[in-house]
């Protein structure tokens, strides 16, 4: 691949080669080629392919910081800040996780995984129970088709920690009005 002519400006020969890179195990290079890629041709899911090599090479702290000046340059997209904010809050900064899903669901209001991601942060947070069911009930509103969620609200209702309790669909559905197709016991 590299004896192709001119792959040095093709994003696709740059895209191969880092899943080549990638396939081994070899992440620095699959950061470099994802890096050229991008430089050659901007696309979201390149930012969030550099922004997961770039934390497995560099931590995620230099993740966050490419990704951040990635947004400031290409505008924010709903996948781009909820990685945003899964960093920062694997680095431990939950209170700009939380601000920054807060900035997601105003800005893309119809992004239920948002939603869910926020309520999951929530959930984690002293005395937020009742805003992370909130943003749960709102992500199963807009696609009710996770089952999880669904365990995750039920659980944030009865203000259960996770895992406590089994919770049955069959004895809660009614009252939560599930959609047929998740009304099964887990």
């Amino acid at each position: 691949l590299r004896a192709v002519e001119s792959v040095d400006q093709s994003p696709d020969c740059q895209d191969h080669l880092a899943a080549i890179a990638r396939s081994v195990g070899d992440t620095p290079t699959a950061l470099e080629h994802t890096a050229a890629a991008e430089s050659l041709q901007a696309d979201d899911s390149r930012r969030l392919q550099i922004a997961t090599l770039r934390a497995s090479v560099a931590g995620t702290a230099a993740a966050r910081e490419e990704l951040a000046a990635a947004i400031d340059r290409h505008g924010p997209t709903p996948a781009t800040l909820r990685r945003l904010a899964s960093l920062h809050w694997q680095s431990g900064e939950d209170t700009d996780a939380l601000r920054i899903l807060g900035l997601a669901v105003v800005w893309f209001p119809i992004d239920e995984a948002a939603w869910a991601l926020r309520g999951q942060l929530l959930a984690r947070q002293a005395g937020q129970t009742e805003a992370a069911a909130q943003s749960l009930a709102t992500a199963l509103r807009l696609d009710a088709s996770h089952t999880s969620r669904w365990v995750e609200l039920l659980r944030l209702q009865e203000q259960l920690p996770c895992h406590a309790v089994q919770v049955r669909f069959a004895a809660a559905c009614a009252v939560w009005a599930c959609p047929d197709r998740v009304r099964r016991d887990t």
